[in-house]
C-alpha cells in the first residue's frame, strides 16, 4: 500500500494517516522553513497514537468495538 500527502502551493504542512488490515501508516511532508524539526513532529504523532492505543480495551478479533 502506497501513499502520499498531497501538496501543493504554499502548504507548510501535510499529514496523512491511512489505517489498513491491521497497519497504521503516518505520512508527513514539511516546509523546513516552517516546521524546521519534523522528526520532532513525527515522533509526537507516534507518542500520540501509541498512548491511544494503550488505552483501548483489549478486544479479541472477532469482537466488535463499543460504541462510545
Amino acid at each position: 500500500m502506497i501513499f502520499w500527502v498531497p501538496q501543493s502551493g504554499r502548504l507548510a504542512l501535510g499529514v496523512s494517516i491511512l489505517s489498513y488490515a491491521g497497519a497504521l501508516r503516518l505520512g508527513v511532508a514539511v516546509d523546513q522553513e516552517v516546521i524546521p524539526a519534523p522528526d520532532e513532529l513525527v515522533r509526537g504523532f507516534a507518542e500520540a497514537i501509541e498512548e491511544m492505543l494503550r488505552d483501548l480495551p483489549a478486544q479479541t478479533p472477532t469482537s466488535k468495538p463499543t460504541p462510545a
